[in-house]
């Protein structure tokens, strides 16, 4: 039979491998609670790339959106530009046509009564065909223009004048 001494020997070893033991199975729970964690942070982590790749694609389309808002502005202010130009030509003309309108008014003013300003040509016009008196109305309504015509030609515009001038 073993002596006491031998027993107390062996219950140290025992104890000791028990200790030993619970310390080995302590840092393995420490590794795997660790491997937990790790594997917690890659899924936090894999999360986290796919909000940022959301957040990406919302951002390029709002880049997008903000350059194609710069690009039809640059076309606004292009199209501004044409038409300021447009105007300011339009604005020399018209103030070109308000000289020319004023000498105009001075000449008029200018001329002495009666007399008009730039003498009228001399067109030989010559009389319309004299009226046969016939019924036909085809045949009056050409005399009728006819004189109209002369009368434009004369520019003679009064009623008074045309029954004075006799054909």
């Amino acid at each position: 039979m073993a002596s006491q001494s031998e027993v107390t020997h062996i219950g140290k070893e025992t104890k000791m491998s028990k200790k030993n033991t619970m310390a080995e199975m302590n840092s393995r729970l420490a590794k795997v609670e660790l491997a937990i964690g790790e594997q917690d942070k890659f899924e936090d982590f894999g999360q986290r790339v796919e909000e940022l790749e959301r957040g990406k694609d919302e951002l390029r389309e709002e880049m997008q959106g903000a350059l194609d808002v710069v690009a039809l502005e640059e076309t606004l202010l292009g199209k501004i530009n044409g038409l300021d130009v447009k105007v300011a030509k339009l604005e020399a003309d018209l103030k070109d046509s308000k000289e020319e309108f004023v000498l105009c008014r001075k000449a008029i003013a200018q001329a002495p009564s009666g007399i008009p300003v730039s003498p009228p040509s001399r067109v030989d016009v010559p009389k319309p065909k004299m009226y046969g008196g016939s019924r036909n109305a085809k045949e009056l309504d050409n005399f009728l223009w006819s004189l109209e015509q002369y009368f434009k030609a004369l520019s003679i515009t009064e009623d008074a004048k045309k029954c004075e001038n006799n054909l």
